[in-house]
C-alpha cells in the first residue's frame, strides 16, 4: 500500500494526497518522511486537527521505528499561527476568542459603535461583543469586506491585535525551513493560501469516494438555483430537466460538498495522488458508505441497527444516553467493553460529563485515550485537574473537568448526576467564561481597564443577588 509522486514538493501550491482510508494517507505520510530524511534537511511540522488522529499516526511510527526523530506535531491552528510567526519580521499577536471578546466588549464601552442596535441598553454589549469576536475570529482566517462600523472596530483592533489575513502582504522568507504536512483537514483557510507557498506543503485528504464531488448540490442549493432561474425567466421544461440531473446523485454527500468545494477548486492547480479501498456491502453502515463511494442513491434500505440516531439537548445527556446504550449493548449484544470505541468532535467539551456518568456506579471500566498519567478515579487525578485550573486560567471546561472528576464528586462531596447537571446548567445560564476574578484577568492579560464579566467570582456574586431578590 503506497503512493508514488516527487520527493520534494517545490510547487506554490500544496501536494495533495487523497484516499478513503487514513491508513493509506498515513501510509503516504511515512513515505514522504522517510524520503526527507535521505535527502532534504529540514525539520518536519506535521498539523492535525485533533490530539486522536495525532495518536494514531505516532503510535504506528513508533511502532516501527522506535522513535519519531525531527518531527513536530502541532493543532491545526497553532501550526498555522507558528508558521505567520516564522515567515513576519515580529511575531504575531494572535489572541483567543474569549480574549477578544473582552477588549470588543471594553471598546464598545467608550466608543459609539453599533448603536443602533444597544440603544442605550449596556447589557446588550457583553453579548454583542462575544458575538462581534466569534464573526472576526473566523474573519481573521478567512478575510473578506467589513461594513462601515466592522471596518471602524477593525482599526480600534489592530492597535493590539494581530488578524492572519492582514499578515499576507507581510509575509519573507521563513526563519526556519520546515516542511509541512497537513493531515486530515477538511479545508484550508484563504489567510492560510499564500503562507503555505513559502513552505514546501503536504495536504492529506480524506475523501469518501474517487469520483469528483466538489460540483454536487444540496436539495437547498438546488431550490436557491431554481428561485435564480425564475428570476432570469427559464423555462419550466428546463428547470426541472436541470433539478432532476441535479438531484441524480448520492444524497449524503450533496450535503457536504459545499465544505469541499474550495479544496477541490485547489486540485485543479495542485498536483496530487489519489488511492481508494473499495468497501464491501455487508450491513446498512456499509451500504450506505458504498453508495457515497459510487455516488449512487437508493430508493429503498433495509435498516438494522449498525446505525442509530439519538438525540439529547445538551452534552450531559448525550453521555447519559450513550452510557444506557452502552449497558443495552453489553446485556442483550453479548458486546465485550473492549470493542466500544466513543469519537468526539471535542474531548474537553465532553470529558467532565464522561468522568461523571462513566466514573460512578458503572459497571464496566473506561479510559480516555487521550488522556495521560493517573486514572480517573484516583486522588492523583482530581489532583492533577486542580493544578490544571491554574494552566488553562480557570476556564469553564477546566473548572468543569474538575468538579466532575470521580474522586471529587464522588468520594469527597458525594455529588450526584443531579447535583452536576444543576451546576452545568447554572455554568451555562450565567456564560461563565474564564477567570477566577478580575485581578486574575488583569495579572494574565497585563491590563487594568478589563471587565471581570464571565469570571467565577462575578457569576457567583450575580446568583447569590439573584437567590436575595
Amino acid at each position: 500500500m503506497s503512493l508514488s509522486y516527487p520527493t520534494d514538493s517545490c510547487n506554490p501550491t500544496p501536494t495533495i494526497v487523497m484516499s478513503n482510508r487514513f491508513e493509506i494517507l498515513r501510509e503516504a505520510l511515512f513515505s514522504e518522511i522517510v524520503k526527507k530524511r535521505v535527502n532534504r534537511p529540514r525539520r518536519t511540522l506535521i498539523l492535525t486537527p485533533s490530539n486522536r488522529i495525532k495518536e494514531f499516526i505516532l503510535q504506528e511510527a513508533i511502532k516501527r521505528w522506535g522513535v519519531f526523530h525531527a518531527v513536530q506535531f502541532s493543532g491545526i491552528p497553532d501550526g498555522f499561527s507558528l508558521l505567520f510567526g516564522l515567515a513576519t519580521r515580529e511575531e504575531p499577536s494572535f489572541i483567543s476568542t474569549a480574549r477578544l471578546s473582552l477588549y470588543i466588549e471594553e471598546i464598545l464601552q467608550k466608543e459609539s459603535l453599533f448603536t443602533s442596535y444597544i440603544q442605550g441598553d449596556s447589557k446588550k454589549i457583553a453579548p454583542l461583543a462575544r458575538a462581534l469576536a466569534k464573526g472576526f475570529s473566523r474573519w481573521g482566517w478567512e478575510g473578506g469586506p467589513l461594513k462601515e462600523e466592522g471596518a471602524l472596530l477593525l482599526k480600534k483592533l489592530e492597535k493590539k491585535i494581530d488578524f492572519p489575513t492582514l499578515l499576507t502582504e507581510k509575509l519573507s522568507t521563513p526563519k526556519i525551513a520546515y516542511e509541512v504536512h497537513i493531515f486530515g483537514a477538511a479545508k484550508i483557510p484563504k489567510a492560510v493560501e499564500p503562507l503555505l507557498k513559502l513552505y514546501p506543503t503536504w495536504l492529506y485528504f480524506l475523501s469518501p469516494t474517487p469520483n469528483y464531488w466538489g460540483d454536487l448540490l444540496s436539495d437547498g442549493a438546488i431550490a436557491k438555483l431554481d428561485e435564480r432561474f425564475q428570476k432570469n425567466k427559464i423555462s419550466l421544461d428546463e428547470r426541472q430537466t436541470f433539478e432532476e440531473l441535479a438531484s441524480d446523485t448520492n444524497p449524503e454527500l450533496s450535503n457536504l460538498s459545499m465544505y469541499a468545494r474550495p479544496l477541490f477548486t485547489k486540485l485543479l492547480e495542485a498536483p496530487f495522488f489519489e488511492e481508494y479501498e473499495e468497501l464491501k456491502e455487508k450491513s446498512t453502515l456499509t451500504i450506505l458508505q458504498s453508495d457515497i463511494y459510487h455516488l449512487s442513491k437508493r430508493e429503498e434500505l433495509a435498516f438494522d441497527n449498525s446505525i442509530e440516531c439519538v438525540e439529547a439537548i445538551c452534552p450531559l445527556l448525550e453521555v447519559e444516553e450513550l452510557h444506557r446504550n452502552i449497558r443495552k449493548w453489553l446485556a442483550h449484544d453479548k458486546t465485550d467493553p473492549k470493542d466500544i470505541l466513543v469519537l468526539l468532535p471535542n474531548l474537553s467539551l465532553y470529558a467532565p460529563h464522561i468522568e461523571l456518568v462513566f466514573g460512578g456506579d458503572s459497571p464496566f471500566g473506561f479510559a480516555v485515550l487521550e488522556a495521560r498519567g493517573a486514572t480517573q478515579n484516583s486522588p492523583l487525578y482530581a489532583l492533577k485537574r486542580l493544578f490544571s485550573l491554574l494552566e488553562d486560567r480557570f476556564s469553564k471546561e477546566s473548572v468543569l473537568a474538575f468538579v466532575a472528576s470521580p474522586y471529587f464528586a464522588k468520594e469527597r462531596f458525594n455529588l450526584t448526576p443531579s447535583d452536576y447537571r444543576l451546576f452545568h446548567l447554572l455554568v451555562e445560564e450565567y456564560k461563565v467564561e474564564w477567570g477566577y476574578d478580575l485581578n486574575m484577568r488583569r495579572a494574565l492579560l497585563k491590563e487594568e481597564k478589563i471587565s471581570d464579566r464571565g469570571t467565577w467570582q462575578r457569576t457567583f456574586q450575580t446568583i447569590l443577588e439573584t437567590i436575595g431578590k
